[in-house]
C-alpha cells in the first residue's frame, strides 16, 4: 500500500512540477557546464526538470495524502441497512425484514456460538436463548463486507444494536451484537471467516471472556 502511494506521489509531482515550470511558478534550472548535475543519476523525465519545481511538487502532493488520510482511531462511519428482526433460529443465525419488505436469512461474521440442538455442544441453548432476549422484533443495523453472501445463501452481517458512528473499538463493545456474544461467552471468533474488519478486537473480547471465565468458558 505505501509502495503505491509513493508511487503516486512521485508521478504526480513529476507532472505537477512540469506545469509549475511552464507557468513561471519556479525558476527553470540554469545551464551548467562545470559541476555535475546532482540529478544526473535520475531516471528519464525527472532527470529533466529543475530541482525546486521536484520538491515543491512533491510537498503539494504529499500535503494532499496527508490531509486525506483517514484518522488513526476508528474506522469511519459504515453503510449499514436498518433491518427488524422477525426470528432467532440461534445464537448466530436470525430472520430479518429489510425496509424494502423484503425478508433475509442473517448469519453473524467472525463468530461462532455452539449449535442448540447439538447435545454434545454444550451451552447452545443459553446462546440462542441469550439471542432470543437481546434481538427479537428488534430494530437492527446490518453491515456487510466483501464477502456477502456465505454457500447457505445467507447474509453475512455484523450486526449492530444501535447505528454505528466511528466504529471504533470502544463503539464496537457498546454497541455490535457480534461482540458481545464474545463477551459474554455465547460465541467464540470464527477465524476462518471472509470478512475481517474486527478480528483484532474481538479476539481481545474473547481472551478476556476466557480470563474471567464467562458463559461456556466457566464450564
Amino acid at each position: 500500500m505505501r509502495s503505491a502511494i509513493y508511487t503516486a506521489i512521485v508521478i504526480d509531482s513529476v507532472l505537477l512540477a512540469g506545469e509549475l515550470e511552464r507557468g513561471g511558478l519556479v525558476p527553470r534550472a540554469p545551464r551548467s557546464y562545470g559541476a555535475p548535475d546532482p540529478r544526473a543519476r535520475l531516471p528519464g523525465v525527472m532527470r529533466r526538470l529543475p530541482v525546486p519545481a521536484v520538491l515543491l511538487a512533491a510537498a503539494l502532493c504529499l500535503s494532499a495524502c496527508v490531509a486525506t488520510a483517514p484518522p488513526a482511531s476508528g474506522r469511519g462511519a459504515p453503510a449499514v441497512a436498518r433491518a427488524v428482526v422477525t426470528r432467532v433460529v440461534d445464537g448466530d443465525t436470525i430472520h430479518v425484514r429489510m425496509p424494502d419488505g423484503s425478508a433475509e436469512k442473517v448469519r453473524l461474521s467472525a463468530v461462532d456460538t455452539p449449535e442448540s440442538t447439538w447435545e454434545h455442544e454444550p451451552f447452545g441453548k443459553e446462546a440462542s436463548a441469550y439471542a432470543k432476549q437481546t434481538l427479537a422484533s428488534r430494530t437492527v443495523y446490518l453491515e456487510t463486507g466483501p464477502y456477502l453472501r456465505d454457500d447457505y445463501d445467507r447474509l453475512l452481517a455484523f450486526v449492530w444494536l444501535d447505528r454505528p458512528v466511528d466504529r471504533s473499538d470502544v463503539e464496537v463493545r457498546a454497541k455490535m451484537f457480534n461482540a458481545a456474544l464474545l463477551a459474554d461467552g455465547y460465541a467464540e471468533v470464527y477465524d476462518k471467516a471472509q470478512n475481517r474488519a474486527y478480528m483484532d478486537v474481538f479476539h481481545r473480547i474473547e481472551r478476556e471472556a476466557r480470563a474471567a471465565r464467562r458463559g461456556m468458558w466457566g464450564l
